[in-house]
């Protein structure tokens, strides 16, 4: 049976709007999730918004990093997530405001110009279930537990639908292949050390 190893990685992109930013404030309004279907190369992922489903504490730490281009370094960070909503129409919002320094004044001006476009939430896993399967090999997944970590400007999107776009590292997600599928088609639940052990790794990783 096929499972998301929780601890997995991706990414998702949207596409920066002019009419979203306010320069007194320095910030820009976001749309950073939605349950689009997306294609990875283990089938078809949708991330779930329903209520509980997305873990918003670290988006809304009031330290949560706006960075670029995903790189975990301290001089990579260019700004800061001032806060973070799943709305009624299940879709993640975010507003993040651009630092001051010279070298981000550099990228803040490029978000202006409509030169950088893209920007790109990181998240984790925590839970997945398989919903459906194809003869094909595109089943499709449902990830009912996961956590958004941090946004990022990106040059490139992998896809654009309906002004919100998806970029995704295939590296980072670890499908598990089991022999014995149930007839119910569910995914085997992580226990609670294995758990423990891939969000302790997680925060080893970001210090």
């Amino acid at each position: 049976m096929k499972t998301i190893k929780p601890g997995s990685k991706g990414f998702r992109s949207v596409q920066i709007r002019a009419e979203d930013i306010n320069t007194d404030d320095r910030t820009v309004a976001l749309v950073f999730s939605s349950e689009e279907p997306v294609e990875r190369y283990f089938g078809n992922e949708i991330l779930s918004h329903a209520p509980g489903a997305v873990r918003m504490g670290r988006l809304n730490s009031g330290s949560a990093p706006l960075i670029k281009d995903h790189i975990n370094k301290i001089d990579s960070q260019c700004g800061v997530i001032e806060n973070a909503v799943i709305g009624t129409d299940r879709l993640g919002r975010s507003i993040v405001r651009f630092s001051r320094s010279e070298d981000d004044e550099v990228v803040y001006q490029k978000v202006l110009d409509k030169i950088i476009r893209n920007v790109s939430v990181g998240y984790v896993v925590h839970s997945a279930r398989l919903i459906e399967t194809s003869n094909s090999g595109m089943d499709t997944f449902l990830i009912d537990d996961w956590e958004p970590l941090e946004i990022s400007l990106v040059a490139v999107p992998a896809d654009a639908t309906v002004g919100v776009g998806r970029s995704f590292e295939e590296k980072d997600f670890i499908i598990q292949e089991d022999e014995a599928m149930t007839q119910e088609k569910e995914v085997s639940v992580p226990s609670a050390e294995d758990t423990q052990k891939a969000a302790q790794e997680i925060v080893k990783r970001e210090m």
